[in-house]
């Protein structure tokens, strides 16, 4: 008789332990909630930047995130800021250690909900700079609209001063479809690659309507034409 009931037990211990292991990104074990330590066990100090001007921070606050690493794994609930200077991540350890990340992430996702930012996606990845941060600000089915943050230096030469330098921020704006980016030209031709088929009817829709297809609300319209076809 103890048999019968030890059988029964064990099969639902198991079962308990595999529906801990899954999660709600389809229940692969390597989408569950990991340690920072864990995510990031080669992370270094950042360094300062003496004299100058400006920051290297898209944002300055320290904000919620979700991390989506390129494994799959996820860090959720960490706080971070994204350093447009030299593409990389900043976190914060339990203790208020700040550190800087030695691995590329995959997608941030701010959950921070005392934020304007709350909710806000920043994907990388990208030819060219698959290191660089870009922020989706206009999201559909086949066309999307991203905005990448670059920090530069600038140095400002002033007769008999000693030379300034400050840190700016400069914004672009790319569409992106299928994983692939398109930096957007002023004439509807550029983006030609980027319609396909619908190329003829999508130059027709620009030009009709004047649209400048480098400046963001242009191109939210021509997206949002583009995603209703």
């Amino acid at each position: 008789m103890r048999v019968f009931l030890i059988v029964p037990l064990f099969l639902l211990f198991m079962q308990n332990a595999m529906a801990q292991g899954r999660s709600v990104s389809g229940g692969d074990i390597r989408f569950r909630p990991i340690y920072m330590r864990d995510v990031f066990p080669n992370s270094m100090q950042p360094k300062g930047k003496a004299g100058i001007q400006g920051g290297v921070f898209v944002y300055d606050q320290w904000l919620m995130a979700s991390l989506t690493l390129l494994d799959g794994r996820i860090a959720d609930s960490v706080y971070i800021k994204l350093n447009a200077y030299n593409n990389c991540l900043h976190f914060m350890y339990e203790n208020g250690e700040e550190r800087q990340a030695t691995i590329r992430v995959k997608r941030v996702l701010i959950i921070d909900e005392n934020t304007l930012w709350h909710n806000t996606v920043y994907l990388t990845g990208f030819p060219g700079n698959p290191n660089a941060f870009y922020q989706m600000v206009y999201d559909g089915p086949k066309l999307q609209i991203l905005k990448k943050v670059t920090v530069i230096l600038q140095e400002t030469k002033v007769l008999g001063e000693e030379d300034k330098r400050s840190l700016l921020q400069e914004e672009e704006y790319f569409f992106t479809a299928n994983g692939v980016l398109y930096k957007p030209g002023k004439q509807a031709e550029s983006l030609s690659s980027v319609f396909g088929d619908k190329k003829d009817e999508m130059v027709r829709f620009i030009l009709s309507n004047e649209l400048n297809c480098k400046r963001k609300a242009d191109m939210e319209k021509v997206a949002e034409y583009f995603n209703g076809l």
